[in-house]
């Protein structure tokens, strides 16, 4: 260990995504506990809690923008660390900055300066330019390393983020990060899972689906809603379902054993869902939804390496979707391999730096 590094780190995600950011933080951190002490800050978008670990403590700040300069957060914290990692900084909007930038004050105040690290997806919101060179800028001045979940044989950051090569070295790409798939692979089923996400452009697909499931009665048809649908919203999705073979779920808490379960998965891209069905190589067809520039990118990504069959306006004519499953169904799952250990790399890189062997 570089000398005067405590093996203590700090994790920042307040994030207005919420649970899937939580979610992709939490896998560095397990990968971090077995080697150190991690103290957890989160809140933005999450009211839940992390499950409890040995070496981990938590604190979930409810309405953090406010709170950064409260005593909470002053108790909770026990400098010095040897590294900090912070959730979508500095590509977050100005309040997010401010609030990450007092609670790193606060981290600061042991005497030994942290390394910096920042995780990001592999596609951000849209930037215009000037902001973009004030993030760049914010990565030089204080970034050791920018972690991009992601693989740039699928999506490039700079797809998204036109300035995106100006952070030279700084950029480091990690792989996608994703829970553990099922350690006993489960048999597949005559089942098509179906995610939606709520929104017009979902219910929209929804209603193809479904009218490509009475076209296809050797096949289970399985609507499952997202973490953020509402009561109303999914007893409205139980009101349509006429179909006998279509059946509708809440928010399946195994969606990877699902998956691995299911012949084919039809989706809009959100979420992680294009990553954990090609962990356990389930087929996918995604209708990308022109409002979800993000989602777009990463689809047709996967889409150019065969992962993912992209569907068309068109394709969602019944008859159309049905031939297009049919043709999924069929096709040989693709040898194509994308980098999938993003959670282990981006711990292993920040070990390496906290303890001297890389620069």
């Amino acid at each position: 260990m570089a000398a005067g590094r405590p093996q203590r780190y700090l994790c920042l995600c307040l994030n207005p995504l919420g649970g899937q950011a939580l979610a992709c933080v939490m896998r560095v951190v397990e990968e971090l506990l077995p080697h150190a002490d991690v103290d957890l800050v989160h809140g933005g978008g999450d009211a839940s809690d992390p499950p409890s670990r040995p070496r981990l403590r938590s604190l979930h700040l409810a309405d953090p923008w406010p709170a950064m300069d409260g005593q909470a957060v002053a108790r909770f914290l026990r400098p010095p660390y040897g590294a900090v990692l912070v959730e979508g900084h500095p590509f977050g909007d100005g309040r997010l900055a401010r609030a990450i930038q007092a609670l790193l004050q606060a981290a600061n105040a042991g005497g030994v300066a942290p390394h910096l690290f920042s995780t990001v997806d592999d596609t951000v919101a849209p930037l215009p330019l000037v902001r973009q060179r004030q993030v760049v800028e914010a990565v030089h001045r204080q970034i050791h390393t920018v972690l991009v979940r992601g693989d740039p044989e699928v999506v490039g950051l700079s797809e998204s983020f036109a300035l995106a090569t100006a952070m030279g070295e700084r950029l480091c790409y990690t792989g996608y990060t994703v829970a553990p798939p099922p350690t006993a692979r489960p048999l597949r089923r005559r089942q098509v899972l179906v995610s939606l996400d709520g929104s017009q452009h979902g219910r929209v697909l929804l209603q193809a689906a479904t009218a490509a499931a009475a076209l296809m009665p050797g096949h289970d048809f399985l609507l499952a809603g997202s973490a953020a649908a509402r009561g109303e919203e999914m007893t409205a999705l139980r009101e349509s379902a006429h179909s006998p073979n279509v059946r509708v779920l809440s928010h399946p808490a195994q969606r990877l054993h699902l998956l691995a379960e299911c012949e084919l998965s039809i989706h809009a891209g959100g979420g992680d869902i294009l990553v954990e069905q090609h962990a356990v190589r389930t087929p996918g067809l995604a209708w990308p939804d022109p409002g979800q520039a993000r989602e777009a990118l990463r689809i047709a990504g996967f889409a150019r390496k065969g992962l993912v069959g992209e569907l068309a306006p068109a394709d969602l004519a019944p008859v159309r979707l049905k031939a297009r499953i049919e043709a999924a169904l069929r096709a040989p799952y693709p040898s194509a391999r994308i980098a999938m250990h993003g959670a282990r790399e981006a711990a292993e890189r920040m070990r390496a730096v906290v303890d001297g062997h890389l620069a």
